[in-house]
């Protein structure tokens, strides 16, 4: 079936439980590779204001281990059959939030709706990330000693868990989660997801969970009246085996800089701009220069009038 543009298909004995059907580790049409998680950062300030500077880093340990989704019942942001109207203005239909005036750094804003002017959500997905139902659903596979406590588990699988995971296609049985051997695939972007917090929920369980940005490798191309976005190769290390079938894998790490408060949908904000006050403190290191030589030429005549006398 297809759920909101991605062939899902339930997962056999699992209650509200999907997954893709292009879904094995080796299959070229598959999606979603990797899901992870972020566990470094760090805080920046500057003389632009505060900043998260995170990092984000793909081991070279991951491979593209299971992806389970389910329906997101109780998310505030999105719910089946959700509406979500588009804004009507002078010249066009917009993306909820913006206008004519954003065109210069967001291109086009024109809203693609479903109908009446109006985004419908029939049945909206979301990534299982709470391990003990990842655990149960990858144990009723056929996963024998999972034991999953953190994306490491699922994605490295230390304990070779996931080989024993296996299923017949036709007349054909194969390990479609296997990571112990060579597990590589391709990707071209990287979805960046945050969760809120209530600082006073002892269990510390995330309120929401909101798509922050996407990131686009290494640009675009355009072939054959085709705009391609160029993939990277994320090759899983293995040093299981010996000779030929042991080999290094490779990772990827990025940083970004997250400025949590944007003015770009409050015209009224208030905009410091600092880059006046850095202006002026060059020019001043410049006039001390100038001022430097003038006093290194006048030193220079009176050493010449010096020695003439």
């Amino acid at each position: 079936m297809t759920k909101n543009g991605l062939n899902l298909d339930a997962v056999d004995g699992q209650k509200n439980i999907y997954r893709e059907q292009h879904y094995a580790s080796a299959d070229k049409d598959r999606m979603i590779q990797c899901f992870g998680s972020i566990d470094a950062g760090n805080s920046l300030s500057t003389e632009f204001g505060m900043y998260n500077e995170t990092y984000v880093s793909v081991p070279t340990s991951y491979g593209n281990g299971p992806v389970f989704f389910r329906v997101a019942t109780d998310n505030p942001n999105i719910y089946p059959n959700g509406q979500y109207p588009t804004t009507s203005v002078t010249g066009g239909t917009y993306i909820e939030g913006r206008s004519e005036t954003d065109f210069n750094y967001l291109g086009d804003l024109y809203a693609r709706y479903d109908k009446d002017g109006k985004y419908i959500i029939n049945s909206p997905f979301e990534v299982v990330r709470d391990f003990p139902t990842l655990q149960s659903v990858l144990t009723k596979l056929g996963a024998t000693g999972a034991n999953i406590q953190s994306w490491d588990s699922v994605n490295i699988d230390e304990n070779f868990a996931l080989d024993n995971i296996t299923e017949t296609v036709g007349n054909i049985t194969n390990r479609p989660y296997s990571l112990s051997g060579e597990c590589e695939y391709k990707f071209n972007a990287i979805l960046l997801y945050y969760s809120i917090y209530n600082l006073s929920d002892v269990y510390k369980q995330p309120v929401a969970t909101n798509l922050f940005g996407i990131v686009f490798l290494d640009g675009g191309s355009e072939q054959n009246e085709q705009y391609l976005l160029q993939p990277i190769v994320k090759k899983k290390s293995y040093t299981g085996q010996t000779g030929k079938n042991a080999y290094f894998g490779n990772s990827y790490s990025f940083r970004i800089n997250i400025k949590t408060m944007s003015v770009y949908d409050n015209t009224d904000a208030r905009i410091d701009d600092n880059t006046t006050m850095t202006s002026m403190y060059s020019q001043d290191f410049n006039d001390v220069i100038s001022n430097l030589n003038s006093a290194i030429a006048v030193l220079n005549a009176n050493v010449q009038t010096t020695k003439a006398i």
